[in-house]
């Protein structure tokens, strides 16, 4: 419970979760690997069910703790047994989490009826969210596959690492560079890791990639690259030749980027901190711009549950505002007749293709361009939405725009 409060304390302070559970981990190095996935599998878990669990009262937080557990689909075991049993609960109810699917939400609502009084699916999201497709809904309640893309689609070595250590994972049947694992693994322990022979990278943010189709020796600008993934993937697809110019106004992330580049041993990338105002300093003449923006992550719920509820009508009207700026900040420096690849992790239209109409209003030197969409064939001449339930990856959307 301990655990719990000091990170239930970080997300009272809208402070991600993730990070200051990393850094808890850290500082308690008494916890070994078994008792850290417990303890994540129950905050995380706490926080994907939380529209339904906050209306439980502080005395019921074990209660609503272990439904948390439970409705996450994780193992009832002894562990488990024992903490109900403390709730007055014996081994035949826990016979109910067993028998249906993780993700039947509504016999799921059924279960939480029991104890709260609003147990609709639509109270899983903050009321300012418009309702969303059952569908989506579902797949945002499920817990995401941790997605690894291979330098090389043809590599044996990592699978046979994971298969070592009895870890389930799949190649995507599309992607064949894509490889997802579905249970926890420590890539440190992997060669194939620290010789940057893979990286960690999401199934919707590799397409990204991909409709940017950079060619070996091309100019490209990753203007919001945060710590290099899209990036790192761009001077894959460009052989290591070219060049491209990753910027972010954070410099601890671009430290990251730097080092993820060494590993790789990427020579191609030119990190530098950009603040969004002055165009930084020796940009050549650019085949191609990728404006990955700031945005509300609304796409990345499954990964990151809590922050959904540190988000406002406000926050996410302030990012489009944002994303517009940043856009209109670097729509000069595109030659006519080259790519501008816009990209978030939202959901939301507000941030994307309501985004994407100003900006064309403004700059109607611009205009969209048809994209194919890396795992199905079809064309799109609008912007494309990549949603949980169709890639198993983040929710995202991105447009492609050239410049008459």
């Amino acid at each position: 419970m301990q655990v719990f409060q000091e990170i239930h304390s970080c997300f009272l302070q809208q402070r991600p979760v993730d990070q200051h559970l990393s850094r808890f981990f850290r500082r308690n190095s008494q916890f070994g690997s078994r008792d850290r996935r417990w303890i994540s599998a129950t905050i995380f878990g706490y926080y994907r069910w939380y529209g339904w669990l906050k209306q439980l009262s502080e005395q019921q937080l074990k209660l609503a703790l272990l439904l948390g557990y439970l409705l996450d689909g994780n193992e009832v075991n002894e562990l488990t047994l024992h903490w109900g049993k403390q709730l007055g609960f014996e081994a035949d109810w826990f016979l109910r989490f067993e028998s249906h699917s993780s993700l039947d939400l509504e016999k799921k609502s059924k279960i939480v009826a029991e104890f709260i009084q609003d147990s609709t699916v639509d109270s899983l999201n903050p009321n300012f969210i418009p309702k969303l497709d059952l569908q989506l809904i579902t797949s945002l309640q499920t817990r995401p596959h941790l997605w690894i893309r291979l330098l090389d689609a043809q590599n044996q070595s990592f699978p046979k690492f994971l298969d070592k250590k009895g870890i389930n994972y799949s190649a995507h049947p599309t992607l064949k560079n894509a490889l997802a694992v579905h249970a926890p693994v420590n890539l440190h322990e992997s060669m194939d890791f620290k010789k940057g022979k893979l990286e960690v990278q999401d199934l919707s943010s590799q397409i990204i990639g991909l409709i940017c189709k950079p060619q070996p020796g091309e100019n490209w600008w990753d203007v919001c690259s945060g710590s290099g993934g899209k990036a790192l993937h761009l001077a894959a697809l460009m052989n290591g030749t070219g060049k491209i110019y990753a910027t972010d106004i954070r410099h601890q992330a671009l430290k990251e980027c730097a080092k993820r580049m060494k590993r790789a041993a990427w020579k191609n990338i030119t990190p530098q901190v950009w603040d969004g105002q002055k165009l930084p300093e020796a940009l050549p003449a650019l085949d191609g711009i990728l404006v990955d923006a700031p945005c509300s992550c609304s796409g990345t719920w499954r990964r990151s549950p809590d922050i959904r509820w540190s988000l406002s009508k406000e926050k996410v009207l302030e990012f489009a505002e944002l994303q517009f700026n940043i856009l209109k900040q670097v729509a000069p420096v595109l030659p006519a007749g080259k790519t501008l690849v816009y990209a978030t992790c939202s959901i939301l239209p507000e941030e994307n293709e309501q985004v994407i109409a100003r900006f064309l209003k403004e700059f109607p030197e611009y205009c969209l361009l048809p994209m194919t969409h890396p795992l199905t064939g079809d064309i799109t001449t609008e912007g494309l939405y990549l949603l949980p339930p169709e890639v198993d990856g983040n929710g995202m959307f991105v447009a492609a725009l050239t410049k008459r």
